[in-house]
């Protein structure tokens, strides 16, 4: 089987797996290489799954989904270290706004004084 059958058999696999069955994911919440093995049918490292699907995680189930009905699809909830780095983008961001505002508002300033 060629590299890129095997990725995308495994991209299936890791698709496949159901956030609200404990046997597909590890306690952190990443797919279950032995799981995906017995999907696949060849060996599958924690680096293998890394490489074609880094973002894959065990996501929220709620009890509607858990009885069948189809709610839509599961929302991964941000880590903390997520949520500080978006906190911290975003002041950034912020800051370098008011800056702009700023020194547009002392540049109007300037032109209305010189027109006195």
């Amino acid at each position: 089987m060629s590299d890129q059958k095997m990725e995308q058999k495994l991209r299936d696999a890791i698709a496949g797996l159901d956030p609200a069955n404990d046997a597909h994911w590890t306690q952190d919440g990443q797919p279950n290489c032995n799981r995906l093995e017995a999907v696949v049918g060849f060996n599958v490292t924690r680096a293998m799954v890394k490489q074609v699907a880094p973002t894959a995680r065990r996501t929220a189930v709620d009890s509607e989904s858990e009885s069948g009905s189809e709610s839509g699809p599961a929302v991964r909830t941000p880590s903390l270290a997520e949520i500080v780095k978006q906190m911290d983008a975003q002041r950034r961001k912020d800051s370098a706004d008011r800056a702009r505002l700023s020194k547009a508002a002392a540049a109007a300033v300037a032109e209305e004084l010189k027109k006195l």
